[in-house]
């Protein structure tokens, strides 16, 4: 009995990352360690060190079995949200190159920047929450009827959360900034991207997103 525990218990605590499995071992191990304690104590405590250690060994693999899981669990949830989070700006960022890119095009050609948007489209980014996809349907001829993204040539031609803009601000400056309401509280985040002509070179600088 005592063997039998001690040996139990050891492979219960290896094997304790198999759920099932390593579980079953441990309990085993537990179950045999105590009886081991027992019949020891009828020996004249012959094999009792070997009875305690694998009944201390099966409960530490008993733990082990039900609480790594969960932590790994738990990790990879952080883990997969982070790479949600990541994966949904990557969207905005995306379609504020295109503006960015379609800026520097619109400007090589025109020797100006073009004149503000008429607004946020295809409509405040709190108004995708209203769709059951949470995400605006595409709507090209909102684009298309804009006085700057008609210009740009821009439209976002697939569900999206997104909303964006462009401001003039100057004839050397402007911004567009991409809005998404993830949690639909209200409060959109908002990431900017800056257009400034120097020299006759449109730049662009790209700014973190705001908390949502």
């Amino acid at each position: 009995m005592a063997i039998a525990g001690l040996v139990l218990g050891i492979i219960g605590l290896v094997l304790c990352w198999i759920i099932i499995l390593g579980s079953i071992l441990a309990l085993l191990g537990v179950i045999f360690g105590a009886l081991g304690i027992v019949a020891s104590k009828k020996r004249g405590g012959a094999g009792k060190g070997a009875a305690i250690a694998g009944l201390a060994l099966g409960i530490v693999g008993l733990v082990a079995s039900i609480v790594l899981p969960m932590l790994l669990l738990r990790g990879s949830s952080a883990a997969f949200s982070s790479y949600m989070e990541k994966s949904r700006e990557i969207e905005g960022k995306v379609n504020l190159d295109r503006i960015g890119r379609s800026v520097k095009a619109f400007y090589a050609e025109n020797a100006d920047l073009p004149p503000s948007s008429g607004g946020i489209l295809p409509g405040p980014a709190s108004e995708a929450c209203q769709q059951p996809s949470k995400k605006f349907p595409p709507a090209t001829d909102k684009w298309m009827a804009d006085p700057a993204f008609d210009k740009l040539a821009f439209s976002v031609d697939e569900p999206s959360a997104y909303a964006y803009d462009w401001v003039r601000e100057s004839a050397t400056a402007g911004h567009a900034t991409a809005y998404v309401d993830r949690d639909c509280d209200g409060t959109p985040s908002a990431r900017r991207l800056d257009v400034t002509v120097v020299a006759g070179n449109v730049q662009t600088s790209l700014g973190a997103s705001s908390p949502d």
